[in-house]
């Protein structure tokens, strides 16, 4: 028999958002709840785990028909032992002896000195307890603490000698747990083949169905355990025995109080995902002021701690080359342009699906600029291709714009600005390292065009919109990746110390930030986000992205209804075809986009889409869940995205500037800028009555002016005599 607890019996559970133990011990101000239960916490402080045991200890709580069925198995010789998680000792209140109990995280049925490991009396603990006092040793004056495992402290022995015991058992029953903490939760992959395993349990876990000698009674645990004694013809002894173990009808009646009906169980999870949405939203007083306290007091909030963390990191990567937190990569674009760039060049903008050639006229007038542009369609097999064939492309499609826009003309040499929106180590504005490839982007067979600068895309997104807007600081790409820029003094590069820059100099930095907290030192992961980084092409990285980025948005949303449909059967979707929501990455951002912008009235669209793309008709609650779960994602994406930009605000002192956003999620998804403008209100810690001071708004075309802005500012150096960060000045020149 495994079990865990069935809160029948009143007692709560550890996590529940609202009525769980560790959200009832806020009135304790700890600094993370999940400390009553830490061993070096309860050295320093111990009080505040008496405190709980009042609420946890023996007495207060009756056994449930649950336990009275592990009793029945225990009179009727057919219990080889039971393994529980609980530390409320209802199976011996049951009657079940002690012997037969492998109480895995401890119980309250012993307690020791934790310094000399003697025995405690049992009546003197219940004394303290009820007391309110804390025990201490009689011989070594050391704390006394129930045997109950804590973090920190080892399994009981008696768990690791009958860890293997399923393997014997003609029977496995379990019931009334998640299965979720290892080792317990390994225990019925224990059971040997053939031996039938019994899950008596609100959903499935732990892989119990997977089996065909599997038995999945789900729903309510004590219904459960009736439904198995009626089978077994056993129902009146079952409740006999129940009846002399818990004498009070009324506590006995609380308990057959019927479960929730599947309507009730999904408005229920309706409920707990609006709650959530509003918290993270920050909508209410509340909620607001405490952010602000917080703020006021080094916050323990996630957009806080991620704002600090990113700051730390920055600093590293702009000291280290290749740093492995955050690589802060040094573009070589040194300054704003000042509007008085002139000239013609052309852009080459390279992305996943297509290869777009520009050609810009930068004209007399500040600011203004003429634009013609080709797009070509990237094949896929050039995806997987060798470097040489992908260049021998680009090369054509170059021709191809230049014989189309300049037929029979004789052009002098053409200063060409490159957008690869992939990281590159560059050591100069005209040659990097990308990606796999190890050498810099050269076009032979005569073409008049000459590389005068290597950008990211976020990088040109920076530059084009401070070219229109002086007010410009930050560049951002919210689409399927994320990223950002900067312009830094050459002074606070200390990667760059062996150059000899002057320190006032500026160059502009790419953070790369969507590899932020790879270690997840920061950022609280769901089931989801693991799932994800697990089966990605780059396990361990890109974390930050995983979690904000458009091509991940939709995957999230499907790995969460998912969820729902297979832990929860009967929740959602009963009698559907649900095989379309089982194919990885079918659903994109655009998918919750289109669900966000649909009226909360009658949700019709959403009706439509989820027929459309799942072949799913959802009734109207599952409508709402739908809605629900998309504005908690696309939230968490604004919020978090937000964090990137107040790092920057911070690190640089800036106080109010535009941040010039580019990127399909920032552009088509509904509510995300008015999401991260409501963030930046909170991290930065804005007054009430204040204007936004860091406005983000829509960016110039960053990877094609952007980039053609580059290589004018890159002649302006070469004209200038400055050579720094330019790999081939000659070459340079003969641009001039």
């Amino acid at each position: 028999m495994i079990a865990k607890s069935c809160t029948s019996a009143g007692i709560p559970d550890f996590r529940s958002p609202e009525t769980g133990i560790y959200a009832n011990l806020a009135h304790l101000d700890l600094t993370d709840p999940e400390d009553v239960f830490d061993i070096g916490f309860f050295r320093e402080n111990p009080r505040p785990f008496y405190a709980l045991a009042r609420e946890l200890a023996p007495g207060r709580y009756r056994p449930t028909i649950a336990h009275s069925f592990v009793k029945l198995l225990y009179d009727k010789g057919l219990l080889m032992k039971h393994f529980t998680q609980n530390i409320d000792c209802l199976e011996r209140l049951a009657g079940v002896p002690g012997d037969m109990i492998v109480e895995a995280h401890g119980s309250f049925a012993n307690q020791h000195c934790i310094d000399c490991k003697a025995e405690y009396p049992e009546q003197l603990m219940k004394q303290s307890i009820n007391e309110g006092e804390v025990p201490r040793c009689s011989q070594c004056n050391g704390l006394v603490k129930p045997d109950i495992v804590f973090f920190g402290e080892a399994l009981p022995e008696e768990f690791f000698l009958n860890r293997t015991l399923p393997e014997q058992a003609d029977l496995c029953i379990v019931m009334g747990t998640s299965l979720s903490v290892q080792p317990f939760a390994s225990l019925p992959a224990f059971c040997r083949d053939g031996a039938p395993r019994v899950l008596i349990n609100m959903e499935r876990v732990g892989g119990l169905g997977s089996r065909p000698d599997d038995v999945l009674l789900l729903g309510d645990c004590d219904a459960g355990v009736r439904r198995f004694a009626r089978a077994l013809g056993w129902e009146q002894e079952l409740e006999s025995l129940w009846e002399s173990t818990n004498p009070d009808k009324e506590g006995r009646d609380a308990e057959e109080t019927p479960s929730q009906t599947r309507d009730e169980r999904l408005r229920d999870e309706i409920e707990r995902l609006t709650k959530e949405v509003d918290r993270t939203l920050g909508i209410s007083d509340a909620y607001q002021q405490r952010v602000r306290q917080n703020l006021d007091r080094h916050s323990n909030g996630i957009e806080k701690k991620a704002l600090t963390e990113e700051r730390r990191r920055s600093y590293e990567g702009l000291a280290h080359i290749n740093s492995s937190l955050q690589p802060m990569n040094v573009t070589w674009v040194m300054g704003f342009p000042d509007g008085d760039e002139q000239g013609t060049f052309l852009a080459l903008d390279m992305g996943g699906t297509n290869l777009r050639v520009c050609e810009i006229t930068l004209t007399e007038e500040k600011g203004a600029f003429d634009i013609t542009q080709s797009k070509y369609r990237m094949p896929e097999e050039l995806k997987t291709g060798t470097a040489e064939e992908l260049w021998e492309y680009i090369a054509d499609c170059l021709q191809q714009f230049i014989e189309s826009h300049h037929e029979n003309e004789k052009l002098s040499k053409l200063p060409l600005g490159f957008t690869f929106s992939y990281p590159a180590t560059q050591e100069y504005i005209d040659h990097g390292v990308l990606q796999r490839w190890t050498k810099g982007f050269d076009i032979d067979g005569g073409l008049p065009i000459k590389v005068a600068a290597l950008i990211n895309d976020t990088t040109g997104t920076l530059i084009a919109s401070s070219y229109t807007d002086s007010d410009m600081k930050i560049g951002c790409i919210f689409g399927t990746g994320v990223n950002a820029a900067y312009m830094e003094h050459c002074g606070s590069v200390p990667k760059l110390a062996h150059k000899n820059l002057p320190p006032d100099m500026p160059v502009a930095i790419n953070c790369e930030y969507g590899a932020f907290d790879n270690e997840h030192v920061v950022l609280p992961l769901t089931k989801y986000d693991i799932i994800i980084d697990r089966d990605s092409p780059r396990p361990g990285q890109q974390a930050f992205e995983k979690m904000t980025a458009g091509l991940y948005l939709g995957e999230i949303f499907r790995l969460a209804l998912l969820d729902l449909l297979e832990t929860r059967p009967g929740l959602i979707f009963q009698g559907q075809d649900t095989s379309q929501l089982r194919k990885p990455y079918l659903l994109d951002a655009s998918f919750l986009a289109a669900i966000e912008d649909d009226p909360y009235e009658n949700l019709q669209e959403t009706q439509e889409l989820m027929e459309r793309k799942l072949n799913i008709k959802a009734t109207q609650q599952e409508l709402e869940m739908i809605r629900r779960l998309a504005e908690l994602i696309g939230t968490r994406a604004a919020r978090l995205s937000a964090c990137g930009v107040a790092a920057i605000c911070k690190k640089k002192n800036i106080e109010s500037c535009h941040v010039g956003a580019d990127g399909s999620v920032f552009t088509k998804y509904p509510h995300f800028k008015a999401r991260g403008a409501q963030a930046l209100r909170e991290i930065l810690d804005w007054a009430p009555n204040e204007k936004d001071k860091v406005v983000i708004m829509a960016a110039e075309d960053g990877s094609g002016v952007g980039a053609a802005l580059i290589a004018a500012l890159t002649l302006k150096r070469v004209k200038a005599g400055i050579s720094c960060g330019i790999r081939d000045m000659a070459d340079m020149q003969s641009l001039i």
